[in-house]
């Protein structure tokens, strides 16, 4: 038999030392993984309803407005595929689940950035953007909120948006290793 150095050691142990959570033969999921499950259930209700109701979004008003409003479904609807798929994978403890969810986290950085340029690009159409948006959802305009959008703060603001998606992709990390284990 081979030495046990050269063994692996996560197979041998498997019942005992690093599968902690196992019971019944089946990994107990972590809260972590609760959470992000959670978290690409919501985000892919949320994509559902955003494509379902898109002429009311300021994202698809603002990339209508420069004639490329298609690419708003295109995006949105590869978006919500990934955040489905993400769910599942991560529900059933895939590990498949954090490599989709890793490339979702940079398609979600890339779709908020798109907008984020097209409004420093277009300052005055996307204050009317998010005029009309504001004002068809039955919302109080003010212009100190118009200016803010395109102040830099405004613009600092939005790139919380990344902040949200490196958190959401730290936490990938994290479970990495409990999708790997279960799945070995």
């Amino acid at each position: 038999s081979a030495p046990s150095f050269l063994s692996r050691p996560w197979r041998a142990r498997q019942s005992n030392t690093l599968c902690i959570f196992r019971q019944r033969g089946k990994m107990k999921k972590s809260r972590t993984l609760w959470v992000l499950t959670i978290f690409f259930t919501w985000a892919t209700l949320k994509s559902a309803g955003s494509i379902y109701g898109a002429e009311s979004t300021s994202d698809y008003a603002l990339l209508a407005s420069i004639g490329i409003g298609f690419i708003y479904y295109v995006l949105s609807v590869l978006l919500l595929i990934g955040e489905a798929a993400t769910a599942y994978l991560l529900f059933k403890q895939k590990a498949v689940g954090y490599i989709v969810g890793s490339w979702l986290t940079l398609a979600e950085a890339l779709n908020g950035l798109l907008v984020i340029v097209i409004t420093i690009l277009n300052p005055d159409v996307a204050k009317a953007v998010y005029k009309a948006s504001r004002e068809a959802r039955g919302l109080a305009v003010d212009q100190v909120r118009l200016d803010f959008l395109t102040s830099m703060p405004g613009i600092a603001l939005m790139f919380s948006y990344f902040v949200l998606w490196g958190v959401v992709y730290y936490y990938l990390r994290r479970v990495k290793s409990e999708l790997i284990v279960q799945n070995a």
